[in-house]
């Protein structure tokens, strides 16, 4: 611990009453910790003064001169160090820091499995095992009176860890300052918060459906089921610290110490701060990030040697190597363990249960120590006139052209954010008008429409609703309604749109309310003038603000209108001559295809592998977003009216979310127009067109976009996942960074991975690694989870699984849960909801009042696990 860090514990001890739960666990976690530093304090110094009455002793009894031997291993070169460490106290503050340090790096490396203690739940205790059976049910919470019970851990644990050479050992030790420093840098590591889903941030948004957390239970008493195949060695810890037993570091609720003025005042992180200063206390040691765009820690540089860097570098480099987005590491679910892929599933799980009892560097097996998801590096800066980008656009002319390989690879590469494909209706003699307002108020006129109030205001353009000032929250309210009632709606609007034309087409005036959306061509073609002249003068904030004052008079009063959305089309018995129509399309845009990654799902994801429908008046907005865990999607206007796009690449939206921030919007889940202003002083390009009626619109994966209505019309969307490693990855990365901003991924794409692996045939050696990789760590942690019920006597009941179940989240933090549900019942609701194992040991740290509920034998998965293997790859027609 450092001074600053003990500055926070003392902090935490004057505000023990105001402190909450979770930060009372922590604030345990801290104490137990500084106890155990000051034991190993005390066993170091005491370990030293041993050695040196042992060495005066054998000196003073010898009659030749003693010479001290070389040291031969680790634990020699550890004592020698320590001795000169001993005899070189300058002074007792010095010594103090550098032993602290010391110790912490043990505590460290212990908790990852690399020494003799394993935290467990926030607590350390010596061999992985708790001291007796009332652990579970004290909740697995330290404190300062555990540290009597174990034992002393010198510094053999760490020389062990981290072989060295006897110089290098010996410079190691040759500065205290130097020491204190390396060890310091080793330990200020931030946890990463993308495994526990218990993060700060907003609930999930769109496409939560509180029934997936809701399981009935088959049976009142249940049949157990046996936790594994695999018995559990008994000298080997079945569990980790951070998914198994639920630590406490893994809280919504941190606390950090702000210093002001050297007093300390208590204040909650936000969803961009840091980790708190707590969560380096079992946090395992800073490694170099994989992206290696950082630099390694000054510590593992001058404490390791070549020997050391060579068992990181491996894997490190592997997973560099295996992502398919350059300039970026593939995420944490997809960052290799260091087993090869062609090993049989018994023998990873034998693999990784040698590597968490060995003591060998093991944290790279588990998702809560891996470096967590990061927003893409910004992308290298653009001249003016690259900020305007024409969007690329396909004309077909033909059902041949529509269906040619050519034009699915241009679509689906990654250079091409969006595509614009024009005549494909025309071509293949698609039947549109089974999507227009009067077909669908005839085949099913009370199907539910969700109904978005807004104002209407210029495409490139957001005021907020005084008209003073651009902005970019977005602002709607949300109602319902049914297609026939939002039919009659948009026929008056459009009647009284006629009227008004009518009524002003004499006086010669033109119409900045109604008509601001529909502005002619040449005010488009000289908006791009406008905006390059603005993007070089500067201070788009300043002018931003000039234009509103300008412009305030004109567009104070907006007119309400009201935007039909998310109209489910999923329905075979409603919607048949609908869906049917669909299936024309190429393989590429078709709703279900084997080669759709979304049909493999098992069951209906509204808007994503079923279509939605919009209805439309002018001024109608989707607001900027990507696509659920950046699947690309298709849209395609039914007309009459166009639409008008704006995209922007999707290596810029770590940019729009610093934007978002900035005007303190969720980016996830917020509502927001970005201000193009903004966007071009910022550097982000921005793509955009006009979709007129019968065009198709491809979104590539991961496309930043917002769309408004320039006329009535009507379109239909959903996605599409095309079976490859860049679409894997992209989902998988937003899948993960979802789970760190506490955002619910309603695309379970653990499931997904493995139920492509027994339906799909696999024949890109990226891809097949990547999900071989993920497979290998979903069956670990539910081995070692099977495990730790097991030594902790928690009953396991079969539950099975349904082809067309829903797959299920976490109550609490919204994360897949897969296999292993932890179901609790609630009196409010009269339901059994299901849990992760991290909120639910957070909830009950010995699982009190939950069912353990098991979907998958651990033989069917690795059956599976062994089956899926890389297929070769089919030869071309000649």
């Amino acid at each position: 611990m450092d001074v600053k860090q003990l500055q926070v514990l003392q902090n935490l001890r004057h505000h023990v009453p105001v402190l909450t739960p979770a930060q009372r666990l922590e604030l345990q976690n801290l104490e137990h910790n500084w106890a155990i530093m000051n034991h190993h304090q005390q066993s170091m110094k005491d370990h030293c003064e041993k050695q040196q009455r042992e060495a005066a002793a054998k000196a003073s009894s010898s009659t030749h001169p003693v010479v001290a031997p070389a040291p031969s291993s680790s634990s020699s070169s550890s004592s020698s160090s320590q001795q000169q460490h001993n005899s070189q106290q300058p002074s007792t503050s010095t010594t103090a820091a550098i032993s602290a340090s010391t110790t912490m790096v043990a505590t460290v490396k212990s908790s990852v499995g690399l020494g003799g203690l394993v935290a467990t739940n926030g607590a350390c205790y010596p061999n992985g095992e708790p001291p007796d059976a009332s652990w579970m049910q004290s909740g697995g919470s330290g404190g300062a009176a555990a540290a009597t019970s174990i034992p002393p851990v010198s510094s053999v644990a760490s020389a062990s860890t981290h072989p060295v050479s006897n110089n290098a050992a010996q410079a190691t030790v040759d500065s205290k300052a130097d020491l204190c420093k390396n060890l310091k840098t080793t330990t200020t590591i931030q946890l990463s918060p993308s495994s526990t889903g218990v993060v700060n941030g907003p609930p999930g948004g769109g496409g939560n459906n509180r029934s997936n957390n809701v399981v009935e239970l088959k049976t009142e008493a249940g049949v157990k089921f046996p936790s594994s195949v695999i018995d559990t060695p008994q000298d080997t810890p079945s569990s980790d610290s951070g998914s198994v037993v639920g630590s406490t570091l893994q809280q919504s609720n941190h606390v950090t110490g702000d210093m002001v003025n050297g007093n300390s005042k208590l204040s909650p992180l936000s969803n961009t701060s840091q980790c708190s200063l707590m969560d380096c206390a079992l946090s395992p040691p800073a490694t170099a990030p994989l992206n290696g765009r950082g630099a390694t820690p000054a510590g593992l540089e001058e404490n390791s040697n070549a020997a050391s860097e060579e068992s990181i570098n491996p894997i490190v480099r592997e997973a560099m190597e295996l992502s398919q987005i350059s300039g970026r590491t593939v995420p944490p679910l997809l960052s290799p363990l260091g087993i090869p892929e062609t090993y049989s599933a018994i023998d990873v799980i034998t693999t990784c249960r040698k590597l968490t009892s060995n003591g060998l560097s093991n944290k790279h097996l588990y998702l809560d120590k891996c470096p967590p998801p990061k927003r893409p590096p910004r992308p290298a800066m653009l001249k003016v006139d690259e900020l305007t980008p024409p969007a690329p656009t396909i004309y077909l002319e033909s059902k041949k052209e529509a269906m040619s390989r050519a034009l699915a690879d241009f679509c689906v590469n990654p250079e091409n954010p969006v595509t614009v494909i024009r005549g494909l209706a025309a071509a293949l003699k698609l039947d549109l008008g089974l999507f227009s307002t009067k077909t669908l108020v005839e085949s099913n006129p009370e199907c539910q429409v969700e109904v978005r109030t807004q104002l209407q205001q210029p495409s490139d353009e957001n005021w907020d609703s005084s008209g003073t000032s651009k902005v970019w929250r977005c602002e709607s309210s949300r109602s319902y309604t049914s297609i026939a009632k939002y039919a009659q709606y948009q026929a008056s609007d459009f009647q009284e749109s006629l009227k008004e034309d009518e009524s002003k087409r004499p006086s010669n005036q033109s119409s900045s309310g109604r008509n601001a959306g529909n502005s002619s061509v040449a005010q488009r073609n000289s908006y791009k003038d406008s905006i390059v002249s603005s993007a070089t003068s500067g201070g788009g904030a300043k002018m931003s603000q000039a234009g509103a004052a300008s412009s305030s008079v004109k567009r104070k009063n907006f007119k309400t209108i009201k935007f039909g959305t998310n109209i489910d089309l999923s329905s075979e018995k409603k919607w048949k001559p609908q869906l049917q129509e669909l299936s024309k399309l190429p393989w590429l845009f078709r709703l279900v295809s084997a080669g759709n990654m979304l049909s493999h799902v098992g069951h209906n994801i509204l808007g994503m592998n079923t279509i939605q429908l919009y209805m439309k008046v002018p001024g109608s907005r989707t607001p900027g977003h990507q696509e659920n865990n950046n699947f690309s999607a298709i849209n395609i206007n039914i007309g009459p009216g166009d639409c008008e796009w704006y995209a922007v690449p999707e290596e810029y939206w770590g940019e729009i979310d610093c934007l978002c921030q900035v005007h303190n919007i969720n980016y996830l889940s917020g509502s927001w127009w970005p201000v193009l202003e903004d966007l071009y002083n910022a550097n982000i390009p921005v793509y955009r067109f006009i979709q007129k009626p019968g065009d198709l619109v491809w979104l590539n994966a991961g496309t930043v976009h917002w769309v408004q209505a320039v006329g009535w019309c009507n379109n239909i969307a959903w996605n599409v996942g095309l079976v490859s490693s860049y679409q894997y990855q992209m989902s998988i990365e937003r899948y993960e960074w979802n789970k760190l901003r506490g955002y619910k991924s309603i695309v379970p794409l653990v499931h997904l991975t493995w139920s492509m692996a027994k339906h799909v045939r696999v024949t890109d050696p990226r891809l097949f690694k990547m999900m071989k990789t993920c497979m290998m760590r979903t069956l670990w942690k539910c081995q070692r989870t099977l495990d730790s019920l097991k030594q902790y006597k928690v009953d396991v009941i079969w539950y099975g699984r349904n082809d067309s179940e829903v797959s299920h989240y976490c109550e609490v933090c919204e994360v897949e849960v897969f296999n292993l549900l932890f179901v609790k019942r609630s009196e409010d609701m009269q339901c059994h909801l299901v849990h992760c194992i991290n909120c639910a040991r957070n909830m009950a740290p010995d699982l009190k009042d939950f069912v353990v509920l098991n979907q998958y034998h651990t033989e069917d998965l690795m059956k599976i696990y062994d089956m899926f293997t890389l297929a070769q790859q089919r030869r071309a027609k000649t």
